[in-house]
């Protein structure tokens, strides 16, 4: 498998990225183990404006998550990194403002991760019942839970999922889809997300049969009129409160 220096369970992990001027070292045991001499992305966690990649091992790309848009055109475009990664959802659309204009004006490509923010978008969650028994998942019963807990669980952003709720249930009644994959068509049909480009979204799951059911969302079409205009209008009640893409 590819080396992942994102995950504490990975070999040759390093919690917060790579040295400056350095990507060896984290990738050397993970590569080795692997038995792989190319790389085909790697992830730079925190990287500076001043940064340079360099290493003995092929690294096809370059993922750098968290971003400032108007950091990125400083950089000389020889170390400009491959691709950058952030939120991005229906009810966390901060990049659009200026990150997305700014990639696409350089040919740079943007993934997506958290197009369920974090699976608020699923509707399972009951704001109220924070302190009371709740299904694990992103925001309990795991180490980043606190840190997704003070991205989305506001009374606002709670608000605008019953909003698209009530949306559903007026366009479709007693045959409402799911709200996971009304979610995923808004990612993939809707959104400024650009594929011909090389944009993509990062799906994650804790389960095949997880993984099955986005993958099915994600080919249907797209949504009508009157749902996309609910998700804009639930953007707009949480805009004032979105989490910073960047770090």
């Amino acid at each position: 498998p590819p080396a992942n220096t994102g995950d504490p369970g990975s070999v040759g992990y390093s919690p917060w990225g790579h040295k400056e001027l350095d990507t060896t070292e984290p990738l050397t045991p993970s590569l080795s183990v692997s038995k792989c001499v190319k790389v085909p992305i790697s992830p730079l966690r925190f990287p500076t404006r001043e940064y340079h990649c360099h290493s003995r091992f092929t690294l096809e790309r370059i993922e750098a998550p968290s971003v400032a848009g108007w950091g990125s055109p400083a950089r000389p475009p020889l170390s400009w990194p491959f691709c950058l990664q952030g939120m991005y959802n229906a009810t966390t659309r901060q990049v659009e403002t200026e990150l997305l204009p700014c990639l696409q004006h350089f040919g740079l490509r943007f993934y997506a991760y958290n197009p369920l923010a974090g699976g608020l978008l699923t509707g399972r969650y009951q704001y109220e019942g924070k302190d009371g028994k709740q299904p694990l998942g992103r925001f309990f019963g795991n180490s980043w839970a606190e840190v997704y807990r003070n991205h989305y669980w506001k009374e606002h952003p709670f608000q605008a999922v019953a909003l698209v709720g009530k949306a559903l249930e007026a366009a479709h009644g007693a045959r409402t889809p799911g709200a996971t994959s009304v979610a995923l068509c808004w990612t993939h049909h809707h959104c400024q997300l650009q594929g011909a480009h090389g944009d993509a979204v990062t799906l994650g799951t804790s389960s095949l049969e997880q993984l099955e059911e986005n993958l099915a969302a994600t080919e249907e079409g797209p949504l009508e009129p009157a749902l996309v205009g609910a998700f804009d209008q639930a953007w707009r009640l949480v805009a004032h409160d979105c989490p910073n893409y960047f770090r």
